[in-house]
């Protein structure tokens, strides 16, 4: 789970240390997509909601280690 301002991408070369080991899901928080053109309130809520909904239907039956950055790790303990 990246920090902020970052998005997903900033575990793009440690990813691919794992991919041949490893099923890895990356994820952008709501309001961190380069695209977006206006910036979200923090809503901690939220976003452990959203960490939920990806992990939940994608790993559910996967061992999960997740791994935070800087706000991505408060997040992750949050989870």
């Amino acid at each position: 789970v990246h920090g902020w301002p970052d998005d997903e991408d900033l575990w793009t070369p440690i990813t691919r240390a794992f991919l041949s080991t490893h099923f890895i899901v990356r994820v952008t928080l709501p309001g961190f997509a380069k695209d977006q053109t206006k910036t979200e309130a923090m809503d901690f809520c939220r976003w452990v909601e959203h960490l939920h909904s990806v992990i939940e239907p994608t790993c559910a039956d996967k061992k999960v280690v997740l791994i935070g950055h800087d706000w991505g790790a408060y997040l992750s303990y949050l989870y």
